[in-house]
């Protein structure tokens, strides 16, 4: 019971950072790096970066013991202490650590130590599929020093920083690594890259061309047919090319179905802002409905109406606002 106490006044009281400090009490920082109040945390870590290598123990505990925030004030902390004895556990945690968080923090952070043998993970962290961690690995080979020894190379550096007019000069040593950033996750990358490849100098892989047109993103594939022709690509091909895109566009029936049975979730379904307020009007309705008193003058309406038991609104016009909603879906673009 006392240490369940202890742990709610831990966790209601707003600490002293400064008076830990002071007293280098280690410990006690170290678990406020997992303080529900986000500025207690990084208070604690930039404490925790002041008392030097006493506190590099403490702190490689951390990495193993501590959920997210308590990780990333961690490795915050490791950074401005800049001992070499974190360098292999955050080269561990950016190879191997499951959130694009703590991949980048650790990236940054090696930067921040610059010992060079985070150099060899560092590079291969700029073909990481989170465009944060290739960023922040980037920036950690510059303070290292780094300097690309291929084109290839260079093409992923310059990637990394979104510096993409700076791809264009290289020519054809940039097609590898730009026909991999067209897949990336992120679409304003996809965009980019695709941009990029339309403006360089050299033909493009057909290949390359036919996964721009099946980009999920509408922007992205106008962006990718008129880049096409960089590609040599036949114009009777593109239609085609385009049909093997991945299929956004919202089901009719699906938004139909949900606006019979809870009017308005087919609204927010197709992403209308106020589909969200008409299914609270319609929820109010469902809970008066619940109210005795109004129940049995309900029913009678009900019988009326032909109502469904349980949906508070007349068949008739469930009807109506599901052929609403299924119609403006079928009128979305597809293209």
């Amino acid at each position: 019971m006392e240490s369940v106490c202890e742990l709610l006044q831990f966790h209601k009281t707003r600490p002293d950072i400064e008076r830990l400090r002071e007293r280098n009490d280690i410990g006690q920082l170290t678990r406020l790096l997992q303080h529900p109040d986000f500025t207690v945390q990084w208070k604690a870590a930039e404490a925790l970066g002041t008392l030097g290598t006493e506190a590099v123990d403490h702190l490689l505990h951390a990495l193993l013991e501590h959920d997210l925030p308590g990780k990333l004030g961690a490795i915050e902390a490791l950074a401005g202490i800049k001992d070499k004895r974190a360098v292999r556990p955050l080269i561990y945690l950016l190879e191997n650590d499951a959130h694009s968080e703590i991949q980048w923090a650790s990236a940054l952070a090696l930067g921040e130590i610059g010992d060079p043998l985070a150099t060899s993970s560092l590079r291969n962290a700029l073909m990481n599929p989170d465009k944060y961690v290739r960023f922040g690995s980037a920036v950690a080979l510059r303070q290292l020093g780094w300097q690309p020894e291929t084109p290839e190379e260079k093409t992923w550096q310059l990637i990394a920083l979104h510096e993409w007019k700076d791809i264009i000069p290289l020519g054809t040593a940039a097609i590898g690594p730009l026909s991999r950033v067209v897949k990336d996750t992120d679409p304003d990358v996809r965009y980019e890259a695709i941009e990029t490849l339309e403006h360089m100098h050299v033909p493009v892989p057909q290949d390359v061309c036919g996964s721009m047109l099946r980009d999920s993103n509408a922007k992205n594939r106008w962006k990718a047919l008129i880049a096409a022709k960089k590609c040599r690509v036949p114009v009777p091909y593109l239609p085609w090319a385009l049909s093997k895109r991945t299929r956004v566009r919202k089901n009719p029936w699906a938004a139909g179905l949900l606006n019979f049975l809870f009017l308005g979730l087919g609204y927010n379904y197709l992403g209308k802002w106020w589909g969200f307020l008409v299914f609270q009007v319609y929820m109010t309705t469902l809970l008066m409905f619940t109210l005795f008193p109004l129940k049995i003058i309900w029913t009678y309406i009900f019988l009326i109406f032909l109502q469904v038991p349980g949906i508070p609104i007349p068949i008739p016009v469930s009807v109506i606002f599901a052929v609403h909603a299924w119609d403006i879906a079928r009128k979305m673009p597809d293209l």
